[in-house]
């Protein structure tokens, strides 16, 4: 299995992140935590506002439309096997924004690709070897997610711009535990 770097977009690339890891142990390749989509998209949310209401902005509204359309990016993403804001039929966020009949002012997205777990490693018992997983929690996925868009330029900008009233995320997960997060913000 092939391990790939977290990488953010949004103008800039950063690798790594810069928060302490705070995951659960744990043996066994297919014991991902379960979780639940829609949840997991609403933390996210919860957290860019956490972040917004800190620096003094007003938080982003839930917008099911918009959460449609980061889902259908972030599904794209998984399934051809890129992270970008310009898809491989190149079309822009705006113009995925503008094809699914949603009218807006300012436009605006966040992308993440990384996954699901912290580490992993191999381990022997006997003549048994298995690989290790150490998880995210739900918890941490999104405080990761959000504080690593905190640490680029580009999405920090987005994140607390004060020209935006919505938002709504959309994630999708991979065969092998990627995790795709599309982030749009929009004022209508």
């Amino acid at each position: 299995m092939r391990t790939l770097p977290l990488l953010l977009f949004a103008g800039s690339i950063v690798l790594g992140c810069g928060l302490p890891p705070r995951v659960q142990p744990n043996t066994s390749p297919d014991a991902a935590p379960r979780l639940e989509l829609p949840d997991l998209e609403a933390r996210v949310l919860n957290e860019v506002n956490r972040v917004r209401r800190g620096a003094g902005r007003s938080a982003l509204r839930p917008d099911p439309e918009l959460a449609a359309i980061a889902r259908d990016h972030s599904r794209d993403m998984r399934d051809r096997r890129f992270v970008a804001h310009r898809n491989p039929d190149g079309l822009t966020p705006g113009e995925r924004a503008l094809r699914a009949d949603y009218g807006f002012r300012h436009f605006g997205e966040n992308l993440f690709g990384g996954r699901l777990y912290e580490s992993r490693a191999l381990a022997r018992e006997g003549n048994r070897t298995y690989v290790t997983y150490r998880w995210h929690t739900p918890e941490r996925l999104a405080t990761l997610v959000a504080s690593m868009w905190m640490e680029s330029p580009g999405h920090r900008e987005n994140m607390l711009a004060g020209n935006f009233d919505y938002g709504g995320v959309g994630i999708a997960i991979g065969p092998e535990s990627e995790v795709f997060v599309t982030l749009n913000l929009s004022a209508r």
